[in-house]
């Protein structure tokens, strides 16, 4: 036959090591080259066991960081899988100098040591703002639900907590009868032992109380917890996740804030939130950012769940000169108005509104509050409303009053920032926008796969996401510059 045969599986090879069977351009040498400049600038930080000289010898921190960043990089998070891969992977045999650390051993680094991981992801971040792949002059935010560590179908409601809570109450009272008053049941906090030798009373009578009591009051405490936080359910595996709506409709999630830099399109910022949407999170997320690359933005990019207009108005007024293309949320009244030709234009001379048909709305003396937010109350007279053609299509026929117009304080500024989202330059940077972020997310849950996070609470969530962002930026690092000028560049950088 012809067929190619291959190497014979018993031939001898001479003068072979693993640094043989690793090419000059392999990524694990950039990631070995980069946890070595991390850990051994900042030793302080990554200090985890083998302090002691006595015992058995730990694993270096750099060894399992490097594990974990070579895994997430090639869609490998499970600690199982990882303690396989570093036995048989050639790749991994060299990264990790032919060590094997078991899974508990990997896992555990993992869940202990968030700020070492964090440590490595914004100094891979400062790295790049160094080298110039990231600028920090143009941002785009936007975020996503992230589905948690645990399954809908285990939600627990307030309305659960009570009907159980009354059902152990109505228990706890049934025993309570049985020790013949309340004399007995002051007694509860003593010794068990000590209640059944002096009050001659079954001792599983008592245990069953002691259990029920504390069941109560873990109740209790989770459901005050629910009302200092304004929530109706929580998820046991899981309490920080929140039941948030998403394309596969509403499932527990995190919301995960990612911001792009606009020249290499790598990741500034990584943050996982529990908000149910991203309207009040537009002046964490730039604040965050200016911190972590210690760079101040001059253009913000984001949709419309971002634009709340008193923090969009806050950044632009700040003395950070920050330019913000985010567009406005379009209320229901006003896209009638819209459909209908209706349309209000402010007057600053005379500090009123004109209608389509030529007719002044006057400000009232009345405000209106509504959350957080101010709002002034222009109305036009009823006789002129009632002789307008467009009357039926723009106010109740029934309506004693002229047609009112609801504005915030700041409407003078939301009318100046609606004239510049209707510029040729505001409406091409609202187009760039998605070809800035929307990849971000698609490569990411692409790598997560089916079952995104492995990790519960906020915190051990923000790991996975760190972990992430930095792999994505290696990748998106190695696809602009060859791996021997990026180790270059690593042995220079100071």
């Amino acid at each position: 036959m012809h067929y190619k045969t291959g190497t014979d599986r018993h031939q001898m090879f001479l003068f072979n090591s693993l640094e043989d069977c690793i090419e000059e351009d392999n990524p694990v040498r950039l990631i070995d080259a980069l946890i070595n400049k991390v850990v051994s600038d900042n030793p302080e930080k990554f200090a985890y066991k083998g302090q002691n000289i006595c015992g058995r010898k730990s694993y270096s921190p750099s060894v399992l960081l490097k594990l974990y960043l070579y895994g997430y990089l090639n869609r490998i998070p499970s600690s199982r899988r990882l303690e396989t891969e570093s036995r048989r992977n050639i790749e991994l045999k060299w990264l990790l100098n032919d060590q094997h650390p078991d899974f508990k051993t990997i896992a555990d680094y993992r869940k202990d040591n968030k700020e070492a991981i964090r440590s490595i992801t914004l100094g891979f971040r400062e790295f790049l703002r160094k080298e110039g792949y990231i600028e920090g002059n143009k941002i785009t935010f936007d975020g996503s639900k992230i589905k948690a560590c645990t399954s809908g179908d285990k939600e627990i409601t307030t309305s659960f907590i009570h009907a159980k809570m009354q059902n152990l109450e109505e228990q706890l009272e049934g025993y309570l009868t049985q020790l013949h008053g309340n004399d007995h049941a002051e007694n509860l906090e003593e010794e068990l032992d000590n209640l059944c030798r002096h009050l001659d009373i079954d001792k599983a009578v008592l245990e069953e109380i002691s259990s029920l009591r504390s069941k109560v009051k873990e109740l209790e405490g989770v459901s005050r917890k629910l009302e200092e936080e304004n929530r109706n359910s929580y998820f046991p595996n899981d309490p920080d996740a929140r039941l948030m709506k998403s394309r596969d409709g509403f499932i527990p999630a995190y919301n995960v804030q990612v911001g792009t830099d606009a020249k290499h399109k790598m990741i500034v910022l990584s943050e996982v939130t529990t908000n149910e949407n991203d309207y009040n999170l537009l002046q964490d997320n730039c604040e965050k950012v200016i911190e972590q690359i210690n760079t101040v933005p001059q253009i913000i990019l984001a949709d419309t769940g971002y634009g709340n207009m008193q923090q969009i108005e806050t950044l632009e007024t700040q003395d950070l000169e920050i330019q913000c293309v985010i567009p406005r949320q379009i209320s229901a009244c006003k896209e009638k108005d819209k459909e209908n030709g209706i349309q209000f234009t402010y007057d600053s001379q005379s500090d009123s509104y004109i209608c389509t048909q030529g007719k002044k709305l006057v400000r009232k003396k009345r405000t209106s509050l509504v959350g957080n937010t101010i709002y002034l109350v222009y109305q036009a007279s009823n006789i002129d409303c009632k002789t307008c053609s467009l009357r039926n299509k723009c106010h109740p026929s029934k309506a004693r009053e002229g047609r009112s117009l609801k504005v915030p304080d700041n409407h003078q500024y939301r009318n100046r920032y609606d004239q510049k989202l209707s510029s040729p330059d505001s409406k091409k940077l609202i187009n760039e926008r998605k070809e800035l972020i929307e990849h971000v997310f698609g490569n990411l849950k692409r790598w997560m796969g089916k079952v995104p996070i492995l990790l519960t609470s906020k915190e051990k969530v923000q790991i996975e996401i760190d972990l992430y962002a930095t792999a994505y930026n290696i990748r998106r690092l190695i696809s602009i510059t060859p791996v021997p000028q990026l180790l270059m560049k690593c042995r220079n950088c100071t």
